[in-house]
């Protein structure tokens, strides 16, 4: 014991060796005696590790849209405890089993759900339930926002709907973003629903704007969005009591077959707006009013920063729509002579009106369709979707020389087919810079 009393002494010492350790252990650091406590608690170490953290790109994007420097020590163990939840380590538990990367607390999680005999799983269970881990915090976070999501859809849902007439195809949406996740995905892999944390704020993306008249599926987004993370009663329509009004913008564009070119529409009744008590705010106004939910489409970009900077203050944001008929256009009105230098080039991802916001929370429309078969193949709800979903997370494996087998990997070509256009923006130089690390690692 002597020896440890010495540390007391040397105050600068003992916070180094606490700033080296985990969230769980720092945690049990707190618990340890009251002048471990007290250190702790002057020294502001939690902020002391955001600030580490913040030499790390994908904990830098987050924390530029938070005050973190003038934050005390709750409020910094706050923060860190709610960022370790929501962004995609690449050193989460794995292994490869016939081939396949497996992750250790996805497979733990489904053989405790599938089997009535868990005890040999029990010791994996005990480790993955009882840790207060950065790993633990964020499946266990996935798993609470998944719920509160897809509450009031059936088991199964179709996506496309049954009448030829009623019909529309999807885009594929694309997660580069740690902080970025599916919420739904077809049989083939493509992902139709996913959501993301941006700065005090959260966002859903659907892949076509009809998808937002879905009212069983605009109700739990809302819900979640909102931040309010509740399981309500849709037995007697308890989610009266908890949903804000679903504010609506009024304002689109859509693609004018007389005129050959996208033109301004209402947005009104119909096939793009929940069937639930709805009213109505332009994107100018949206700073003012400060809704704690707002539903829009992603096919035009004017008011684009109002609605940025709605989302960064903690407003809830539901965006809808497509890009692969916007894409289809744009190659259609390309002059054939038109050099293919990368800087010249139409890019999806930073020239569609909607991934101009989009592509800052990590999430893009890509220009790849949905297959109709494919969209019309019910989707079990109530799964969670792997991490494994997440191209941010394949980059970083395939950094890291580990490989396996995305279904939906074509559209990671949007991603590194105009590198050096994406390079120059913030939101992609993390993604940009784990493919670059892959590729050389291949022409070594």
């Amino acid at each position: 014991m002597g020896d440890i009393e010495v540390l007391y002494f040397e105050p600068d010492i003992l916070l180094r060796i606490f700033l080296f350790l985990d969230l769980e252990d720092l945690v049990s650091v707190e618990d340890v005696c009251a002048d471990w406590n007290n250190l702790a608690v002057s020294q502001n170490v939690w902020k002391k590790k955001l600030k580490i953290k913040s030499s790390s790109s994908s904990w830098k994007f987050l924390l530029k849209n938070h005050d973190w420097l003038h934050l005390n020590y709750k409020e910094s163990k706050s923060l860190y405890f709610h960022l370790a939840s929501v962004i995609i380590s690449p050193n989460f538990g794995k292994f490869i089993e016939n081939d396949d990367l497996v992750i250790e607390y996805e497979h733990y999680a489904k053989k405790y759900e599938s089997t009535n005999s868990v005890f040999r799983f029990i010791k994996k269970l005990k480790t993955y339930r009882n840790r207060k881990s950065e790993e633990n915090l964020y499946f266990e976070r996935r798993q609470r926002d998944h719920n509160v999501i897809v509450q009031m859809l059936p088991k199964t849902i179709m996506f496309q709907a049954p009448d030829p007439q009623r019909r529309f195809v999807m885009s594929r949406l694309l997660m580069f973003g740690p902080s970025a996740f599916p919420v739904m995905v077809t049989r083939a892999g493509a992902v139709v629903m996913a959501g993301a944390y941006y700065g005090r704020g959260r966002v859903i993306v659907l892949p076509h704007e009809n998808l937002l008249a879905n009212t069983a599926l605009m109700i739990g987004a809302g819900l979640w969005v909102s931040g309010q993370d509740v399981i309500v009663d849709n037995g007697d329509n308890g989610h009266k009591k908890y949903l804000p009004k679903m504010t609506v913008d009024p304002q689109s564009r859509a693609w004018s077959r007389l005129e050959g070119d996208w033109v301004s529409v209402r947005v009104g009744p119909g096939k793009t707006v929940p069937t639930y008590e709805c009213e109505f705010l332009s994107r100018s106004r949206l700073l003012e009013v400060k809704p704690p939910m707002y539903v829009t489409q992603g096919h035009y970009d004017e008011g684009s920063e109002q609605v940025l900077e709605y989302v960064r203050r903690g407003g809830g944001l539901i965006i809808g729509g497509h890009s692969w008929w916007w894409a289809d256009q744009s190659a259609n009105q390309r002059p054939r002579d038109q050099t293919t230098d990368q800087s010249e080039e139409t890019s999806v991802l930073l020239d569609h009106p909607g991934n101009k916001m989009l592509t800052e929370f990590g999430l893009a429309f890509s220009k790849e369709m949905v297959e109709s078969r494919d969209a019309a193949f019910p989707i079990k709800t109530r799964e969670v979707p792997s991490v494994k979903e997440s191209f941010y997370y394949f980059a970083a494996m395939r950094a890291r020389g580990i490989n396996y087998r995305k279904s939906d990997e074509c559209i990671y070509d949007e991603l590194y087919s105009q590198s050096k256009r994406l390079e120059k923006y913030e939101m992609f130089q993390e993604i940009i810079r784990l493919n670059s690390i892959h590729l050389s690692r291949l022409n070594m």
